[in-house]
């Protein structure tokens, strides 16, 4: 059985994960983002992780190349405030 499958035997893993019931990668990752950022905002304004997360960061300067996207411009992107 194993070793002499074709490209025509193969089964999308979209049809695999469909039969297992298991949720969309996409929705998991998202869940558990949000989870993070909940646990981020229980914490005391004065927690490490929430001094380095800058809410207003017009006055840095950044390096050449992608931007550092924050946890806040994420949770944007999902939707929430």
């Amino acid at each position: 059985m194993y070793g002499s499958e074709t490209k025509r035997d193969m089964i999308r893993n979209d049809n695999i994960r469909e039969a297992v019931r298991v949720t969309p990668i996409i929705e998991n990752i998202v869940e558990n983002r949000l989870r993070w950022f909940g646990n981020l905002e229980r914490r005391p304004i004065d927690y490490v992780v929430r001094r380095v997360d800058p809410i207003d960061d017009d006055h840095i300067t950044r390096d050449r190349g992608r931007p550092i996207k924050t946890i806040r411009q994420t949770i944007r992107k999902y939707g929430l405030p």
